[in-house]
């Protein structure tokens, strides 16, 4: 297959086989999922040995738990006996994994303990080698846990690249306080999971005409012509708005006050840039996590790959433990309302992207090539307009440079 034809980044022009090619699936499951660093979970999910949640890595189910001697540790969620999956609840704590098929039990160390008949049916078994497969590599970054399945893969901050201070300002802005609220919401989108990644690189256009109803219900304010878009190498990138993303929307005084403080504390480090793009609206590292980073709320999401033509999403709205409780139910009341499965900017965002899933199932629509040329050739360092300590490269406004590099990076990986 000559992927070349594909995608060609420097005309910004994509062809359409690249969301529905069965091969092309494949092909990304070993050299994207099977080599990249993927987001798991929190630290907060994860307070106690004992407790856990299950996840992918691709299409790889994935049992992440701290386990009796307070580690951190992330398995393959299967049985070694016949592959059964182990776990099939969202989360828990548990010390122990039993197999519904045969029995055979693992701790939360992911040690195989327990063999029904052992002497009888297994007299010369060596428990010690039959235990869970382990993500050979894992990092806690800031509390946020990411594995990957490359023993060779660079370190987690070589691999964020020029993204690292930005996902530095998202993370530092909590000072630690970050936290997990009320669980995971996942559902299923029949899309290719690149199309809801290429979206939360930054595409800010498509906000004035797909989300044009919440501005005419008043639950945003027109949106600002003041967009910018930030790629950084390896593909990651986010899209934000000169002043911060959403500060027109109404927010209590409490959560304001917070915002504020910690955004001044970043912006005396790295400088006054920070003030004029923190919250950071859309951001997304590559392949498939993404942040929406609003005022006044925020949340995580991944796009589990289910097929060709579907998505799994996962979503989970963060909070700051500095907030009280009574503001952070009003702020998670507000997300549910626009971003939760049934929320309004949620359901703006499937309908558009199922009509484009609806033209890929002809042999004529998947042969079309795509325009990505928004701001083509108008690309400059991000450190020329938003001051020496800004990173990476800043797009035209409503440009599509985030997206180009997007299928850059996802083109050199399906080719190394």
């Amino acid at each position: 297959m000559d992927l070349d034809s594909l995608v060609i980044v420097d005309e910004g022009l994509i062809s359409r086989e690249i969301f529905t090619n069965e091969d092309i699936y494949r092909l990304e499951q070993e050299k994207i999922f099977g080599k990249c660093w993927l987001y798991l979970a929190h630290e907060s999910q994860l307070k106690n040995p004992g407790d856990y949640v299950t996840t992918y890595m691709g299409e790889d189910p994935v049992l992440v738990i701290r386990g009796e001697d307070g580690k951190i540790g992330a398995f393959l969620n299967l049985c070694r006996h016949r592959g059964t999956k182990l776990c099939v609840r969202d989360e828990g704590n548990s010390f122990f994994f039993t197999c519904p098929y045969h029995g055979w039990t693992y701790n939360s160390e992911g040690r195989l303990t327990g063999v029904p008949l052992e002497k009888i049916a297994y007299p010369n078994l060596d428990k010690s080698e039959w235990g869970l497969i382990q993500v050979p590599r894992l990092v806690n970054y800031k509390g946020t846990i990411w594995g990957n399945w490359d023993p060779e893969a660079p370190s987690f901050e070589e691999y964020l690249g020029d993204m690292k201070p930005y996902f530095d300002m998202f993370l530092d802005r909590y000072d630690g306080n970050m936290k997990i609220y009320g669980g995971v919401h996942r559902w299923i989108i029949p899309v290719n999971w690149k199309i809801p990644s290429e979206n939360f690189m930054g595409d800010s256009y498509h906000a004035l005409f797909t989300h044009k109803s919440a501005v005419e219900v008043r639950l945003r304010n027109p949106y600002s012509p003041n967009d910018f878009e930030i790629s950084t190498k390896n593909g990651h990138g986010f899209g934000a708005q000169v002043g911060g993303t959403g500060r027109g929307v109404e927010a209590s005084e409490e959560y304001k006050k917070i915002l504020w403080e910690s955004i001044d504390k970043i912006a005396d480090k790295m400088g006054d840039f920070v003030r004029d793009i923190m919250p950071l609206g859309h951001l997304h590292i590559f392949p498939n996590f993404s942040v929406l980073d609003l005022w006044p709320y925020t949340f995580l999401r991944v796009w589990n790959p289910k097929g060709p033509e579907k998505t799994e999403v996962r979503s989970w709205l963060v909070v700051d433990g500095r907030v009280s409780e009574e503001e952070n139910r009003k702020i998670a009341k507000k997300f549910e309302l626009e971003f939760g499965p049934g929320g309004v900017f949620e359901q703006d965002d499937a309908e558009v992207w199922f009509r484009i899933s609806e033209t890929l199932r002809g042999p004529m629509g998947r042969k079309v090539k795509l325009n990505y040329q928004g701001g083509l050739g108008m690309e400059k360092e991000a450190s020329s307009v938003l001051g020496p300590n800004a990173r990476g490269i800043l797009g035209a406004p409503f440009g599509e440079t985030n997206q180009r590099m997007f299928y850059k990076r996802w083109l050199e990986l399906l080719k190394g």
